[in-house]
């Protein structure tokens, strides 16, 4: 087993026997973008933002993965959701800017 794997498992358990720490949804959704399981790792962001929906990074890594999906549409309206919550996070504004320059790539093909 791959440390991905238990990291996953990790997760499960942790999730198990505290179901309302967003943390570890958060988490596993890492984990799950960093194996290339975009779609998985979607359910898990949704998870920790439906525990804590004023946590900026939640919605920044969201969009990260929907970019990775090229569903441009919604990473802008998760960007914009990180963006509102965190002003100050220059990081956020930065994808932001690097989404919009794809979005107008992939349009034009």
């Amino acid at each position: 087993m791959n440390r991905f794997e238990e990291a996953l498992e990790y997760y499960d358990s942790a999730i198990q026997k505290n179901p309302e720490k967003a943390d570890y949804y958060y988490g596993k959704a890492i984990t799950l973008f960093k194996m290339n399981r975009f779609e998985e790792a979607l359910e898990y962001y949704d998870s920790a933002i439906q525990n804590n929906p004023e946590k900026a990074d939640y919605y920044y890594s969201k969009a990260k993965t929907l970019y990775k999906l090229k569903n441009f549409d919604s990473a802008q309206k998760y960007f914009n959701y990180a963006i509102s919550r965190d002003l100050n996070y220059t990081k956020y504004k930065i994808f932001q800017n690097l989404l919009q320059i794809s979005y107008q790539i992939y349009s034009n093909y």
